[in-house]
């Protein structure tokens, strides 16, 4: 090959290796353009509650703290943040001892919200709570005008029957059922009497131990629903 052949060659070959960088260049840009950078998602911030603190002062003795006026055919639903709008924590069932961490808010529509832990469970409810006093025994004053009611279908109804005993002498025209639970000697079954015109005294709650076939009234233990604690007298604060 002549010397011009050989220059001719090299050129060419030159040129094809520029073109062929070239090409391989415009591909990995192209590529790029079609590969999508995965990240870490940016965290949702969690949703804020237009309304304001409410100061609770916890009780000065250690007392049961229940939900009252909640139906045992109700569910209460536990909220991850207050407002009938947020996020669901779970379910407490009705006659649940709850355990109130003294914080309470109140929403922009005017319900007040309580930050409670029932069993495992943490977060807001709207029902009423109460903080519940000693019990006293008042089977002997009520049982046997109420035994004389029946026979009863249900322990519910030997409930109601002592319930509706009690209620006028106490001026809670409210009668609320909240739970039935049975045991070794019968089924006890657990009233709220409601409505009382009074912000310390929210009620009563009865406790009616039932028994035999006709669901007959056997005892009845009565303590009192305060709203804001119990002393060591057994009064409401």
């Amino acid at each position: 090959m002549n010397r011009c052949g050989a220059w001719h060659t090299r050129s060419v070959r030159r040129v094809f290796i520029i073109f062929a960088a070239i090409v391989g260049l415009v591909a990995a840009s192209c590529g790029a353009d079609s590969v999508v950078a995965v990240t870490d998602p940016t965290p949702v911030p969690a949703p804020t509650v237009a309304g304001r603190v409410i100061e609770v002062e916890p009780p000065e003795i250690r007392v049961e703290t229940v939900l009252i006026g909640i139906s045992s055919t109700d569910t209460i639903m536990l909220h991850a943040l207050p407002g009938i709008d947020q996020p669901l924590a779970g379910d407490v069932p009705p006659g649940t001892s709850i355990e109130p961490l003294n914080n309470a808010f109140e929403t922009d529509d005017g319900l007040v919200w309580w930050q409670v832990r029932a069993g495992a469970l943490n977060g807001w409810i709207q029902p009423s709570i109460a903080y519940r006093g000693p019990s006293d025994n008042i089977t002997d004053q009520v049982v046997d005008a109420a035994a004389a009611q029946g026979p009863f279908e249900t322990a519910e109804d030997a409930a109601r029957a002592v319930a509706a005993q009690v209620a006028p002498g106490l001026g809670a025209p409210e009668i609320v059922v909240v739970s039935a639970n049975e045991n070794a000697s019968g089924t006890s079954v657990t009233v709220d009497l409601l409505g009382l015109q009074d912000d310390s005294l929210l009620g009563y709650r009865l406790i009616v131990g039932t028994s035999g076939s006709a669901w007959q009234p056997a005892s009845v233990f009565q303590s009192k629903l305060c709203a804001r604690g119990v002393t060591a007298e057994g009064l409401c604060l």
